[in-house]
């Protein structure tokens, strides 16, 4: 019997991914591996509904799907669920089925299982999660008057705008929610190179009116 280790969330998007030309974020979960004991929460880095792990199709690896949590709902959650987690590590065996190795829940363990489903489905009704807001949504075409962005803007500053943005959004969702804004960088990276570019245009008309 492996002891249980809770790995903790430690940022607040860590559950969310989007990947390049998905219209969707990746479905988070909540995973619990039999051999080495660990239960976390994080996003499926597979691509596909039908996509899984073999580690889980095997039984090895437990998952239970959750909504895109923050992380301290996340840590919430794996707290509520350590000790099911625990009695799932206490009783389960490996068997060949004539082709691979497979994890078995012997009764308890079974029951484990179901009871941190109940937990997971109780706990996230009202948990805060990530929200997620398309650029378009969440800008107004006026941010480079409104926050001042010039072609000498720096990186950091533009991530205070990006931020403030955010937060901003954020007060228009349910407490504690979090919100991220797919493009929203890369928008406020191009008001500052259109302004650039204004800026050297007027300078070679000034050059112009003054030769």
């Amino acid at each position: 019997m492996s002891d249980l280790t809770v790995r903790r969330c430690t940022d607040d998007t860590e559950l969310f991914r989007q990947y390049p030309g998905r219209e969707t974020p990746q479905p988070a979960h909540i995973e619990l591996g039999l051999a080495d004991g660990v239960l976390l929460a994080q996003y499926s880095s597979e691509v596909g509904i039908a996509a899984v792990p073999e580690s889980v199709y095997s039984g090895h690896d437990v998952r239970w799907p959750v909504p895109i949590l923050t992380a301290d709902a996340a840590n919430d959650l794996l707290e509520k669920i350590a000790a099911p987690a625990r009695r799932m590590l206490a009783d389960w065996s490996e068997h060949w089925n004539d082709r691979i190795f497979v994890a078995r829940l012997g009764e308890d363990g079974v029951a484990a299982r179901a009871e941190i489903s109940a937990i997971i489905d109780a706990a996230t009704v009202g948990a805060p999660q990530v929200q997620v807001w398309e650029a378009s949504e969440a800008t107004t075409g006026t941010e480079r008057e409104e926050f001042g962005i010039t072609g000498a803007t720096s990186d950091e500053r533009l991530a205070e705008i990006e931020g403030k943005i955010r937060a901003d959004l954020a007060e228009c969702e349910p407490a504690g929610a979090v919100v991220v804004c797919p493009g929203l960088g890369e928008y406020l990276t191009a008001l500052r190179d259109d302004a650039a570019e204004e800026e050297v245009d007027d300078e070679e008309d000034e050059e112009d009116v003054t030769a």
